[in-house]
């Protein structure tokens, strides 16, 4: 048998408590093995359930401080739990016969029962719940460390920032938000520890410990040494240690371990002695657990918790237990379960319903759906709340499994079968598809033979990326289909569990697991991370009763619901409990057993049940859900009442398990709650608040657009997908209060599936599902003050506010953009200043392009291209900004634009754009388009008029190019003379006739030299009727009018063709043709080309002294009148006030308040002194001796250094 050596460290201790009370009079804190100073503890807010998660197997804080339970919807919801605790049951054989001796296989002895638990009740000054007698340590589990920044101080500190390792910190990496570089990350400056959680890198450890992922090469710290500190880094550095992949597969997880080395409470009944570990010599390990033995049964648990932030998954939160036995001994009866005290609002008038699972007995399907218990208040109308009260439920999703009985215990045809035997089970794993980058094989729809390319059958998994970095770089694209294409990869993705195909792939696995063909341990649907080779024993231990705080008592607890598999429900009206226990189990040395358990919350029973159904989805999936995109990384800037949002592109690369790259487009929100709850406003078909309400809708232009094809499964709502207005990668808010704190996130949505959306290109991989939208989560999270103490990247905290008086913040005026030279027109161009520390004040800078000639290649008569680069230089320094060129305009379209806004250069932040649609209705990828709306981009049919004043009720109802006509880049006008003659169609063939002309064309883009272009004209005789012959060469109803130009061959092409028709109001009336002098303008929007030169000058960013003598002037006091309380002030409250304020406005950068009452009396003097881009001072409405002001009429008095004195008043109103 193997020797355990414990390995003492010693090593200084940053001692941090959970609680002073709690572990009072414990006086091993820095012993090296008393691990209750790793106890640790983080907040699950991703979705709507709520509460915290402890490292000793505690869901909410269950008696524990701060006190904080279960709440829903969200923090400020209602109270649904109090206590949630993991517990395990042991039955072990005396041992005390055989100190010094030998221990046999198998022995007779008094029985000894062990629970492990961290059920504490009670805590006070005099008394610990499950103190040991001696009073060093409390009889729980042990969180073992390891699994968390404990930082610098502490067991082990923080990750590195610098992933790239270049040295520089860029704004993905910038984890904290602080703008420094952090070798090792700080974690949250919390009293109490902090849990590693998926969504927070600041909790996760340096590197994990050693053997707690598969394929970690390094030695397991319970299989050798149990002291889980190791210098060697591992593969999982600076990645989550995801229980299925190095990656989350929910949008929030936890991971902790915790055992049961310090649990001696069983030796309180003095019933017999269990060491369970063994030395070399087979002898028991009899010594003390603060000496290297353990104290306990020998149990070890890994703990998991899973939350979703998508709507169908809001209201859920999961809890795995991973439970191994490292004793040196078979533990023949073990009970995995869980207690719980499940309050709803209070404790009293609860009532519960257990509902047991079905299973399909003779069809050999498995369990079809959850054990689940509902609990809800019998009298909600009476609970004094007015939030409405909804329903919780307890499922029961997996208990151990038996592989030792011959017996099919979950009835699914499979017999013993085990996640820990190497054999596939259930034969669902897939290795990859050997069919060629077309991803075609024999038998699929479409296949036409193997590949030319040969990447078909040749035994290797082939792929376009060549430099295999997840990205389609510059020549990968073989097909030119503008995608990534690889051969599927399917389960063969390596014992890190991640595939190229998904977000965060660094690479094939370094031991060759990755597209072997062969089944490894890590690999989805084999083994470990497949729930469903689990002979799984049930629930058999089921008790609701009246709450007595029994869990304390081991032996007790064990005789009245461990002994005996029952179920038993009591209805009463006093406080009650539940425990939910699997059916006993054997664990070999070793060996690992699962249970888990599900929180699943709703309005009412109905929607539980809805929920329910969810649950089950996610559960079939091995808990993977629909994976949202990447979250973007956000940026703010506010101003005099404006908020600037910029983000990031890295979420249009996002992939999806399923659908490959689905990306769809960005939401923007805000709200003036930090959980934004004053947003979610949509509800579904019964009524219940589903989503949030976006601000604005940013979506990719190809077509998906309005309500979703598929709906929120059975609650009749669709997403909104937008109008197909384009990506835009910053938001403008000038509907913002200054001083008002704004809360906003931004977020990415995927296109979701449907039956032809890989036709469509909507998605990249061909997956036959139908899925709704996943959106990216976001979260911001204040303490009981309201201050901020952590926000996802995607979102931003803003209060915008006035400049000092005499202050504007630099800026570039979009309407001073000089046009040098050039005729482009139209576009999107918008220069913001993103950092005003770094702009270059009173600099000038120039824009210049590049194009493809494309019009040049067609006549001799203009030189004209589709642009194909663009650079930004600073003419005062002569440095390039950038320089973007390509080899064609569909690339630079494709490139630049997103090239240029996701950069920031000298502190300015360019989003450009000016790929124009034809408005005919035909696409135009010359970059030219008819401009026929106004300058609200509404459509008027002020294009179809005469410009002049007209009696002709003729106008051009439509301006098309026919091919194969060519779009021209002008401005033109018709001008219509006093005599035929004037000009002479051209005839293309004998077919048409040729007219002298009463009308002229002409090119008048440059005004000072218009060129005169040659027509066709032709008449429409069907609908026109018949024509007088003195009519013909000039404009008439149904006249089309084809503006020419001459190729290099002379010959005339066709450009636009104009379409004049009499007014439609005008049926009955004659036609009245224009008269001489009339004239018809049309005009188009244009892209830049080399002839087109801009240039711009960044102003303002100085503070002047005279400009602020005049704007002290403005200096009020805001609101004015007070009334009680105002939007300004926090929605929080400190120390059980709410916390007044009023604000002073547009002060100069330096000056002193006074305020006086009515009779002169002084209040207060403030000394205000702030930068120069803050014009604001709060005061909190208390006077120099303390209390708070009385209603009434205040005077103030601001005195200024060198910029006079300015009286004001303003009222009270209590």
């Amino acid at each position: 048998m193997k020797r355990v050596t414990l390995i003492l460290l010693l090593f200084s201790l940053a001692t941090g408590s959970l609680n002073a009370q709690a572990l009072s009079g414990n006086v091993l804190d820095t012993h090296p093995m008393h691990w209750a100073r790793y106890y640790a503890r983080n907040i699950f807010d991703r979705n709507l359930v709520y509460c915290p998660i402890w490292n000793i197997g505690l869901v909410t804080d269950s008696n524990l401080s701060p006190g904080q339970g279960l709440e829903w919807p969200g923090s400020e919801g209602l109270r649904y739990g109090s206590y949630f605790v993991f517990y395990i049951g042991t039955k072990v054989t005396d041992m005390s016969q055989f100190e010094g001796k030998v221990v046999p296989e198998q022995w007779d002895g008094t029985e000894i029962k062990i629970v492990s638990d961290a059920y504490m009740p009670h805590t006070s000054v005099h008394s610990v719940a499950q103190t040991s007698t001696d009073k060093t340590h409390q009889q729980v589990w042990a969180p073992i460390p390891g699994y968390f920044n404990d930082g610098v101080y502490g067991f082990i500190e923080g990750i590195n920032e610098d992933t790239d390792g270049d040295g520089e910190l860029s704004p993905a990496e910038d984890v904290n938000l602080n703008g420094s570089l952090d070798l090792a990350l700080d974690p949250p400056p919390v009293i109490i520890k902090s849990l590693a959680i998926s969504t927070d890198k600041r909790t996760w450890p340096k590197w994990w410990p050693g053997g707690s992922y598969i394929g970690d090469e390094r030695p397991d710290h319970m299989e050798e040494v149990r002291q889980p500190r190791t210098v060697l880094p591992g593969l999982r550095v600076g990645r989550w240690n995801g229980e299925y992949k190095a990656a989350p597969i929910a949008d929030q997880e936890t991971l902790y371990r915790m055992d049961d080395h310090e649990n001696d409470a069983w030796n309180d009944y003095r019933e017999g002695m269990y060491w369970p570990l063994k030395n070399s010599d087979g002898t028991p390990d009899t010594r003390d657990w603060k000496d290297g033995g353990v104290a306990g049964s020998g149990i070890e648990v890994e703990g998991r918790t899973y939350a979703w932030f998508h709507p169908l998954a809001e209201d859920l939160l999961v809890s795995v237990y991973r439970v191994r036995n490292y004793s040196d001994y078979i533990l023949n009866r073990v009970v995995t379960g869980m207690w719980a005290d499940a309050n709803i609002v209070q404790g009293d008038y609860n009532a519960a319903s257990f509902i047991k699972a079905q299973y399909d007995y003779e069809g050999g399907g498995g369990r079809l759906d959850f054990d689940i218990l509902y609990q809800w208040h019998q009298f909600p109308e009476q609970l004094s709340t007015y939030k409405k009260v909804g329903t919780f439920a307890f499922a029961f999703l997996e208990s151990p499994g038996i592989a030792y009985n011959q017996k099919d215990d979950d009835y699914d045809d499979l017999i013993d079968e085990s996640m820990e035997d190497g054999i596939d089970n259930d034969n669902d794993w897939v290795p990859f598809a050997d069919v060629g980058l077309d991803k075609l094989g024999p038998g699929d729809e479409g296949y036409k033979g193997p590949d030319a390319d040969g990447t078909e059958g040749n035994g290797r998994w082939d792929t376009e990326d060549t430099n295999l970095n997840g990205a389609l770089d510059k020549g990968e694209d073989q097909n030119q289909n503008n995608k990534l294409d690889m051969e599927p990869i399917r389960d063969d993705r390596g014992t890190d569990g991640i595939g190229p195909d998904e977000n965060g792939w660094l690479g094939p696995d370094p031991n060759g697991t990755e597209a072997n063909g062969i089944m490894d341990l890590g690999e989805p649907n084999f083994d470990l991370t497949d729930i469903d080779e689990a002979d799984q024993a049930g629930l058999k231990h089921i008790y609701v009763y009246e709450s007595r705080k029994d869990l304390k008592d081991d032996r007790g607890f064990w005789e009245l619901y461990l002994e005996r598999e029952a179920e038993d429900v009591v209805e009463s009206d006093e406080d009650i409990v539940f425990t939910f226990g699997a059916r006993a189990v054997k664990l070999d040395t070793m060996e690992w057993a699962r249970f888990t358990i599900a929180l699943v919350m709703g309005e009412d029973q109905d929607d539980a049940i809805r929920n329910k159904a969810t649950m089950q989805r996610i559960y079939n999936a091995n808990y993977q859900f629909l994976t949202p995109p990447l979250q973007p990384t956000v940026v703010s800037n506010v101003g005099d009442k404006s908020v600037q949002l910029y983000w990031d592109t890295d979420a249009e690369m996002s992939k999806d398990p399923f659908f490959g790259e689905d990306f769809n487009g960005y939401r923007v929100y805000k709200s003036t709650n930090p959980q934004f709850l004053d947003i979610k406003k949509v509800s579904d078909a019964f009524g219940n608040v589903l989503l949030f309400k976006p601000l604005a809708i940013f979506d990719k232009q190809d077509g998906l657009k309005g309500p979703h094809p598929i709906p929120f499964p059975n609650l009749g709502a669709h997403y909104d997908m937008g109008k197909d207005v384009g990506l835009k990668h910053s938001y403008l808010d000038t509907l913002v209060d200054n001083g008002r704190t704004y809360y906003y996130a931004v977020t990415s949505i995927d296109a979701g599936n449907d039956w032809d959306f890989y036709e469509r290109g909507l998605v990249s991989e061909d997956y036959p599902m139908e899925a709704m939208p996943s959106e990216s989560p976001f979260s911001i999270t204040v303490n009981p003050l309201g201050e901020v103490v952590y926000r996802d990247r995607n979102t931003a905290v803003c209060i915008p506010v006035e400049p000092a008086a005499g202050y504007v913040d630099p800026f570039v005026d979009s309407l001073k953009i000089s046009h040098v030279s050039g005729w482009t027109r139209g576009g999107r161009w918008n220069i913001d200043i993103f950092n005003k520390l770094h702009a270059k004040l009173g600099h000038e800078y120039e824009l210049t392009f590049t194009d493809d000639h494309w019009l040049d290649n067609l006549t001799p008569q203009y030189e004209w291209g589709s642009t194909t680069g663009i650079r930004c230089m600073n003419l005062t320094t002569g440095d390039t900004l950038f320089n973007y060129k390509y080899d064609n305009n569909y690339e630079f379209v494709q490139n630049a634009f997103r090239e240029i806004e996701r950069g920031v250069f000298e502190g300015l932040h360019f989003d450009f754009g000016w790929r124009m649609a034809y408005s005919g209705g035909n696409d135009n990828d010359r970059g030219i388009r008819v401009i026929k709306e106004n300058e609200y981009g509404r459509e008027t049919p002020e294009w179809k008029r005469w410009i002049t004043n007209t009696k002709s009720n003729l106008r051009c109802e439509r301006i098309e190019v026919v091919s194969p006509g060519e779009y021209l880049p002008f401005d033109f006008e018709i001008r219509v003379e006093d005599h035929v003659g004037v000009d002479t169609s051209v005839s293309p063939s004998f077919l048409i006739p040729s007219y002298p002309l009463n009308f002229t064309t002409w090119n008048v883009t440059d005004p000072n030299n218009p060129h005169q272009m040659k027509v066709q004209i032709r008449y429409d005789k069907y609908k026109s009727g018949d024509i007088p012959e003195e009519m013909y060469g000039q404009i008439w109803d149904s006249t089309r009018v084809l503006i020419t130009f001459p190729n290099h061959e002379g010959i005339d092409k066709t450009s636009y063709t104009l379409r004049f028709h009499k007014n439609s109001f005008d049926s009955l009336a004659p036609v009245i043709p224009p008269s001489p002098g009339d004239i018809y303008l049309f005009r188009t929007e244009r892209n830049p080309t080399r002839h087109d030169t801009l240039r711009f000058v960044i102003e303002g960013g100085e503070w002047n002294r005279e400009d602020a003598k005049e704007e002290i002037r403005n200096i009020y006091v805001v609101p004015d009148p007070y009334v009680v309380g105002n939007d300004f002030e926090s929605i929080y409250e400190l120390a059980g006030y709410s916390q007044r304020r009023v604000d002073f406005v547009n002060l100069p950068p330096k000056a002193t308040i006074s305020v006086f009452t009515a009779s002169g009396k002084l209040v207060t003097k403030i000394d205000h002194e702030s930068s120069v881009d803050f014009g604001r001072c709060s005061w909190d409405l208390t006077s120099e001796d303390g209390p708070e002001i009385a209603f009434g009429m205040y005077f103030f008095v601001v005195e200024t250094e060198g910029l006079g004195t300015f009286r004001g008043k303003f009222a009270v109103i209590k």
